[in-house]
């Protein structure tokens, strides 16, 4: 494959006197995937004189490629010109060539903003589109005659042949527009945050020369050609309401009423969440966005106050979507050459909000899970507060009594811990709170109840005995707000809740099929969670929530890391095949609470949508090496799988073929 401006190299030794500027125009309705910032790109012709007067490397036939008659229509890959199409003949054909040797969908009856458009005219009437019997996709075909005619009648735009991918063959004779025009300086693109805007995208490339010369006499003998048949040919009828099928294909942007919280991250993750932004988010959503960069370098220059700052912002908009961060440990404040071993910012921000966060799989019907007898979701909720995540530890120095010691207002208590009689050890020290546990129940019985789904909690209170089990802490608390506030309603949609051992609960999770919600305390949500993930297929197929007391602050993020060692490789200029669904369910959880949150019917929709047409795209067959190793094994090869940007390109197509349908 190469673009406009490498065919340039192939005639540069000609150049000397004439300019001709080729412009290569794209489809501009939004219901297409965004045009490429490197522009379209183009199929070598074998030599020169073919970019006179022909449609290069035809495909006439193709799967589902073809609507109407194509017996007649010359096979793959031969020449055709205006003398091998003759009048009359009635044919539509929509092709593609190259598609997935660049990565793109395999779209027959949608042009693909990738390739080079061939225009002809006079294009199909209604009626003539509409009477071609073996068509399947005929009201798709119609819409998209119907942008192309809306393009000719726009002077905006010059549609030239230099070869084809996407094709159409009109039922009149074959006049390709190639129209030589003088060299402008003002720009045909414009671009915002990586979105095209132009009303059409082209890439230009100026060609010099005799041959030049002798390409403008034939582009002028052409154009005498066309004016002629303009000129005899009879009427044709009225093509269809242009307007109408511009609304129907065409889509508006969600206006979304109120800002999210965006929080940036680290390595390959960073990288691709630019990607899920550019191509998912932005072309479809009106968005205000309070950006937080939470990559490690600027927490770092921030002192870790950003982090702060960001959990502070959350509160007040009540909506974050965060991307994976790197918690430092003594390699990586070497790497980075940290002023301090950073605390986790997902532990900083955790207690700032005081949440519970929610963690469920995805699951796709084409990824065997490696537990088949979890046929149902499992949602884990991990108390996302205090304990083992906040807790002060050191390194005891030789013998000694180790303390407790707690000053309250009213008494002082003094706990002897341990007496180090021998060299020394560790020592730790850790809390929770009654009203963050109180918080914990009340989202834990919220989410049960909202999905009717029976609620577990696993503590090990036989061991510790006041901290997981009587008074008034996990266990009892639980206990109490189950008994008072939720009992009834349990009852009535026929579910329940009970205690159980987390020993024990891991074994009932093991040999259940699934379909209840399990509460973990905090360490123990952090390691089940992982456990759940990789039973259920992927740590890539895992939704994660941040559920605050109040029921209206949440933050969505994924449940994976960074991804560091497809980031070496990335920083290598290597290929990466980097399942990012995870990600894109953080916005679309998201955002799908800020829908619920501003009544916005529209953006709810949307953020369905992106959820099926991710699921649909691993169904379909594209998705990440990750997941086509669950499926292939050790016999895995790089046909089975996508790169990270070509998932997400697969992903956008189609999201953007449920949100036209």
């Amino acid at each position: 494959m190469k673009d406009a401006s490498q065919l340039a190299d192939h005639v540069e030794a000609a150049v000397q006197d004439v300019e001709v500027v080729i412009e290569v125009a794209c489809d501009p309705l939004s219901h297409l995937p965004p045009f490429p910032k490197d522009g379209v790109t183009l199929p070598q012709p074998t030599s020169l004189p073919n970019l006179v007067g022909e449609a290069h490397s035809i495909t006439a036939r193709g799967d589902e490629a073809a609507v109407g008659e194509v017996d007649q229509v010359p096979p793959t890959d031969e020449k055709v010109t205006q003398a091998t199409i003759p009048r009359g003949q009635k044919k539509y054909v929509i092709e593609e060539l190259v598609s997935k040797k660049i990565g793109s969908s395999h779209l027959p009856n949608v042009l693909n903003p990738l390739s080079q458009l061939v225009v002809v005219s006079p294009l199909p009437s209604e009626n003539s589109v509409a009477s071609s019997s073996n068509s399947t996709d005929t009201q798709a075909d119609v819409k998209t005659v119907a942008a192309y005619q809306e393009q000719i009648n726009s002077s905006e735009a010059t549609f030239v042949t230099l070869g084809t991918k996407d094709t159409i063959i009109s039922d009149s004779t074959f006049i390709p527009y190639l129209i030589p025009r003088p060299i402008v300086e003002e720009p045909l693109l414009t671009s915002t945050k990586g979105r095209w805007t132009s009303k059409c995208a082209a890439k230009r490339s100026t060609f010099t020369g005799a041959g030049a010369a002798a390409l403008s006499i034939c582009l002028l003998s052409l154009l005498s050609i066309q004016l002629c048949i303009f000129l005899f040919s009879p009427p044709r009828p009225t093509p269809p309401d242009l307007l109408a099928l511009r609304l129907e294909m065409a889509f508006e942007k969600i206006k979304v009423a109120n800002p999210i919280v965006e929080m940036d991250g680290d390595e390959m993750t960073r990288v691709f969440w630019k990607s899920i932004k550019e191509k998912l988010i932005f072309p479809f959503l009106d968005l205000d966005i309070k950006y937080f960069d939470l990559g490690l370098p600027h927490r770092d220059a921030t002192d870790d106050k950003v982090t702060i700052e960001s959990a502070e912002a959350s509160l007040k908009y009540n909506v974050a979507i965060k991307c994976a961060t790197i918690t430092p440990d003594e390699a990586r404040v070497k790497e980075f050459n940290l002023k301090s071993m950073w605390k986790s910012p997902n532990g900083t921000i955790r207690n700032i909000l005081n949440g519970t966060v929610f963690r469920e799989p995805i699951i796709c019907k084409n990824i065997p899970r490696l537990v088949p007898g979890w046929t149902k979701p499992i949602c884990i909720g991990r108390h996302a507060f205090g304990d083992q995540y906040r807790a002060t530890d050191a390194v005891i120095k030789g013998p000694g009594k180790l303390k407790l010691v707690f000053e309250g207002k009213e008494e002082e208590v003094e706990l002897e811990v341990f007496n180090f009689t021998g060299a020394g050890g560790v020592a730790l020290s850790m809390y929770n709170t009654d009203e963050s546990i109180h918080s914990f129940a009340e989202a834990s019985m919220a989410t049960a109840y909202q999905k009717k789904w029976p609620l577990y909690l696993s503590t090990k209170n036989t061991i510790l005995k006041k901290y997981d089990g009587r008074h008034v802490v996990f266990k009892d608390i639980f206990q109490d707000v189950y008994e008072t506030q939720w009992k009834s309603k349990f009852e009535a949609a026929g579910i329940w809740y009970e205690h159980r051992l987390i020993d024990d609960m891991v074994a009932y999770a093991l040999k259940s099929e699934g379909g209840y919600v399990w509460a973990c305390k905090n360490y123990d949500g952090d390691v089940q969670s992982d456990f759940l993930a990789q039973g259920f297929g992927s740590l890539g197929l895992m939704t994660s929530v941040l559920v605050c007391p109040d029921g209206k602050t949440i933050e969505a993020e994924a449940a994976h890391g960074t991804v560091t060692r497809h980031y070496r490789v990335h920083q290598k200029g290597g290929e990466t095949s980097t399942n990012s669904i995870a990600s894109i369910f953080a916005w679309s959880r998201g955002l799908a609470h800020r829908a619920k949150l501003d009544d916005n019917a529209r953006l709810l929709d949307f953020t369905e949508k992106l959820e099926s047409a991710c699921v649909g795209t691993v169904e379909s067959g594209k998705m990440t090496k990750d997941l086509a190793l669950l499926i292939h094994g050790s016999s895995v090869t790089r046909a089975h799988y996508l790169n990270t940007e070509e998932f997400i390109d697969a992903v956008a197509s189609e999201l953007r073929a449920r949100l036209s349908a």
